[in-house]
């Protein structure tokens, strides 16, 4: 489970930068990132042996690295002073926490599955590598 403690922290960061959102790009971002995880939960819960964890492992690579470019951009833009940033938070705070919670699932009922771990792992740990 230690091994997956990266990755809640990265989606964390995505709920706290989704909360400093305002228009524009910020609030692209910040649904571009929930899109994005949306598509990460949705391929660990096709990962139920070591088959098909062989089969998604090259797309959780690539859903990786776009997470991770997005977090840097979110990252650059720093967080904005407008208004409109609370009123983003309210409406996207649903649904990242509804992304984050079947993604916490997803993760658990891998980390309990040694064959699972050991494909999926290495890519959570390269994910890890730039928080």
């Amino acid at each position: 489970m230690a091994r997956l403690l990266p990755l809640m922290l990265t989606l964390v960061a995505v709920l706290c930068f989704a909360a400093c959102g305002g228009g524009g790009t910020h609030e692209v971002l910040a649904k571009e990132s929930i899109s994005t995880l949306r598509e990460f939960g949705d391929k660990l819960a096709k990962v139920t042996d070591k088959a098909s964890a062989e089969a998604h492992v090259k797309d959780l690579d690539k859903l990786g690295a776009k997470i991770k470019d997005l977090h840097d951009s979110m990252k650059k833009l720093g967080t904005p002073l407008d208004k409109g940033a609370e009123a983003m938070t309210k409406n996207l705070e649903v649904e990242v926490n509804d992304v984050m919670a079947k993604i916490n699932k997803e993760l658990g009922r891998i980390a309990m599955n040694p064959e699972l771990k050991s494909v999926i792992g290495p890519v959570l740990e390269r994910m890890g590598k730039w928080r």
